[in-house]
C-alpha cells in the first residue's frame, strides 16, 4: 500500500468514526482534556469531536500492535490535525519514522510538537533525544535544558542534559545538570557516581 492510499483509508476510517461517534456514548479518555486550541466548539460538536480522537487513538493502538507502521503514522498525524496539543501521537510518530528511516520527517514532527505544546517537557526531551542520537550534543542539551525548566520533569532529562553537556564538552554545565537531578532524586546512587567522575574530569587531581 502507497502513502497516498494510506492517508485514503485513513480519512476513510475517520469518516466512518464521525458518522458512528454521534451516535456513541463518549469513549473513555484516552487524553487530558481541553487540549484543543482556537474557538472552542459547541459542547455536542467537542464531545463528538473528543469521542473521535479516542476512537482513532484506540485504532492507532491496534495498527501498532499488528505492526502496520506506515497506517499508524498516518492516524497519529490525523489526530495531531484534530487535537494539537495532544503530545502522544508526536512521539509515537515520531519515533516510528526515525525507525522507518525517515530522519526529517520525524524531525520536523518533534519541532512541531514543541512549536504546540511548548510547555510540556516531554516535546523537549523527545526533539533533545533526536539529537542526542545524532551526536548533535550542542542542541540536544538545549532541548534538554528546556525540559528541565518544564513542571514534572523527571530525574532522567537532568542525566541526559548531565550527558549531552559533557559530550559537548562543556563540564561546568554537565556538573550542575548532575547536582540538578540530585536534587531532584536525592537517593539515585547513579546520579552521585555520575557527578563525581565529571567532577574529578573538571578538576582533575593534583591540578589547582
Amino acid at each position: 500500500m502507497d502513502l497516498r492510499s494510506i492517508h485514503r483509508a485513513a480519512a476513510a476510517a475517520l469518516l466512518l468514526l464521525i458518522a458512528g461517534a454521534a451516535a456513541a456514548a463518549p469513549a473513555a479518555r484516552a487524553r487530558p482534556a481541553g487540549a484543543r486550541r482556537g474557538v472552542k466548539p459547541a459542547p455536542q460538536v467537542e464531545e463528538i469531536l473528543d469521542d473521535v480522537v479516542d476512537r482513532l487513538w484506540d485504532r492507532a493502538d491496534w495498527y501498532w500492535h499488528e505492526g502496520r507502521y506506515e497506517e499508524r503514522v498516518a492516524i497519529d498525524r490525523l489526530i495531531i490535525r484534530m487535537e494539537p496539543q495532544f503530545i502522544e501521537p508526536y512521539g509515537t510518530a515520531g519515533w516510528l519514522l526515525e525507525s522507518l528511516g525517515r530522519n526529517q520527517e520525524a524531525l520536523a514532527l518533534y519541532r512541531q510538537a514543541v512549536a504546540a505544546v511548548p510547555e510540556r517537557w516531554e516535546t523537549h526531551q523527545d526533539l533533545g533525544m533526536f539529537y542526542y542520537q545524532l551526536k548533535d550534543y550542542p542542541a540536544a542539551a538545549g532541548e534538554f535544558r528546556a525540559a528541565t525548566q518544564k513542571p514534572g520533569a523527571p530525574s532522567y532529562v537532568w542525566k541526559m542534559l548531565g550527558h549531552a553537556c559533557e559530550h559537548a564538552g562543556d563540564l561546568e554545565q554537565a556538573v550542575a545538570a548532575w547536582k540538578g537531578a540530585a536534587r531532584v532524586a536525592p537517593n539515585d546512587p547513579a546520579i552521585a557516581v555520575n557527578l563525581q567522575r565529571v567532577q574529578a574530569r573538571l578538576h582533575p587531581p593534583g591540578q589547582d
